[in-house]
């Protein structure tokens, strides 16, 4: 009876300390900088879903081939009035940096910390683009998306925008400048490189 009460209580233990262990490991991958980024991705995604699909196509996570490797895209957004190439910064905090700076600025109250500028690392995504595609560089938009937790300390730049503040900028583009032809030429060729 002692035994089938012991045997009861440890298996109970191995469960909470089993349980524990997963919820830890599903905390730490959350807050490292891959989880963050995961998570603003889809929160942008779904503010991209207002966009609707008959005149928007979003394509997600897109790898290009590069001279020097590959480049990963956050998000682009395809349409007759442009593409979209939109890099997206899941950060809070107050946010220091200019366009021609290379690295910007990050700060809590206690601890600061840099980050590449997201317009430079966007930049290598709209050139690519522009090249792989032969594209008018006015046909390519380029948007840094961060959370509204972010708190700017600067005047913002034009296409640095949160995430609530997308879908209303792309729209506000609407001058025709891609064919139904090539706006089915550029879908295939992203679904090539990303098999």
């Amino acid at each position: 009876m002692l035994t089938d009460h012991l045997l009861s209580s440890l298996s109970i233990a191995f469960i909470i300390i089993l349980v524990l262990l997963i919820c830890m490991t599903i905390f730490k991958k959350i807050k490292s900088p891959a989880g963050k980024g995961a998570i603003g991705e889809n929160l942008l995604k779904l503010h991209l879903r207002k966009l609707g699909t008959k005149k928007y196509q979003v394509l997600n996570n897109v790898t290009l081939p590069t001279d020097d490797g590959t480049t990963q895209i956050d998000h682009i957004v395809l349409s007759p009035f442009g593409l979209f190439v939109i890099e997206t910064k899941n950060m809070q905090g107050w946010i220091f940096g200019e366009s021609h700076q290379a690295q910007w600025t990050q700060k809590f109250p206690t601890q600061s910390f840099s980050f590449q500028n997201p317009l430079r690392q966007n930049y290598k995504h709209t050139q690519t683009l522009i090249e792989s595609l032969n594209l008018k560089p006015s046909t390519v938009h380029s948007i840094i998306a961060f959370h509204e937790k972010a708190k700017f300390k600067q005047p913002r730049i034009q296409n640095v925008l949160y995430f609530n503040e997308v879908v209303s900028y792309i729209q506000q583009h609407q001058k025709t400048v891609f064919s139904t032809a090539e706006i089915s030429s550029y879908s295939h060729f992203w679904c090539m490189t990303n098999k």
